[in-house]
């Protein structure tokens, strides 16, 4: 039997007429011209040491086995899981790992290349393309398109495949590193190697604590945070609302709310990944510590990390067989 999410709160094709008729004077017209469809990919964050990662195995969350070497001396580990429409998503934490080799960026102090949490879209056409469109329209960001090969620490110049991105250097969101990512097929990987690459990735889904999908994000609301989003994306907020064509979502969050005062010793503004999760009973003995509040006028639990990370909340989100 096929496992179908169902989400009491907006369904894909609400969002998708959302994301269509709100605001006709931009979203219409984008619509009309670029058909792309936009979706979170992942959320990156970097902690002081591995054991901040490390403790979420403690909380019932599976370890993807892949681990990525950033420069910085940067070490990655991942969580993954899906979105409502079954695109994959992850959940991406680093630390700076000494043992690594060193590299141009190793003493890096840019805050991007040290500190912000960031966030990366991904788009459903080739990138490239998606920046020559709007390279134009996003000129007051000071947009860019870079290549790194997958072997950057060997031969960082060489043309060979490996992640692609638009940046921006007039960042849109001040302590939200802000980007499109996109990566490239890798020819030097086998297909055995590629299929047992899936079959782990399959396997590291099945969290304990019975964490599933994501629901969304909470970021800090301002005023140019929330209507420069609008301007890349294309997609107006309603009330306090981000919604993305792939069913998640930005919650924007004002810090004298009630919600927001959870958050008021946080260093950056994206709070929290929201997930849902099968069975809130079995989420909350994995994390006796963690706190119960009411989020969305549903029970949700709160998985506190440093204040220069996001936290973790988790809702609970029903199934059904098909």
């Amino acid at each position: 039997m096929k496992k179908i999410w169902c989400i009491g709160i907006l369904s894909f094709l609400g969002q998708s007429l959302f994301t269509g008729c709100v605001h006709k004077d931009r979203s219409e017209s984008r619509a009309l011209r670029d058909p792309t469809i936009f979706y979170l990919d992942h959320a990156y964050t970097l902690t002081q040491s591995k054991e901040d990662f490390e403790s979420l195995m403690t909380k019932g969350f599976l370890r993807n086995e892949e681990t990525a070497h950033h420069p910085g001396q940067l070490l990655c580990q991942f969580v993954n899981l899906k979105t409502p429409v079954e695109r994959s998503y992850y959940i991406e934490i680093c630390h700076k790992d000494p043992s690594l080799p060193k590299d141009d960026l190793s003493d890096s102090k840019d805050p991007r290349d040290t500190a912000w949490p960031g966030v990366s879209l991904k788009v459903n056409r080739p990138l490239r393309t998606f920046y020559e469109d709007h390279e134009a329209e996003w000129k007051s960001f000071s947009p860019k398109f870079t290549h790194k090969n997958y072997a950057w620490n060997k031969d960082p110049k060489a043309d060979w495949p490996g992640w692609n991105s638009i940046e921006f250097d007039n960042d849109p969101m001040k302590g939200l590193y802000f980007w499109f990512g996109e990566h490239e097929r890798d020819p030097s990987r086998t297909l055995e190697e590629r299929a047992k690459s899936r079959v782990k990735n399959l396997q590291s889904l099945e969290h304990p604590n019975t964490a599933r999908i994501l629901l969304g994000h909470l970021w800090q609301f301002s005023e140019d945070a929330s209507q420069n989003f609008a301007k890349i994306v294309g997609v107006e907020p309603q009330r306090m609302r981000t919604n993305l064509p792939d069913g998640t979502w930005i919650q924007w969050v004002t810090g004298s709310s009630e919600l927001g005062k959870r958050f008021k010793t946080k260093t950056y503004p994206l709070y929290a990944i929201v997930i849902g999760v099968e069975s809130l009973e079995t989420f909350q003995k994995f994390n006796p510590q963690a706190e119960m509040f009411s989020l969305m006028g549903r029970d949700a639990v709160h998985i506190r990390m440093p204040d220069h990370a996001y936290d973790i909340i988790a809702l609970q989100t029903t199934v059904r067989n098909n």
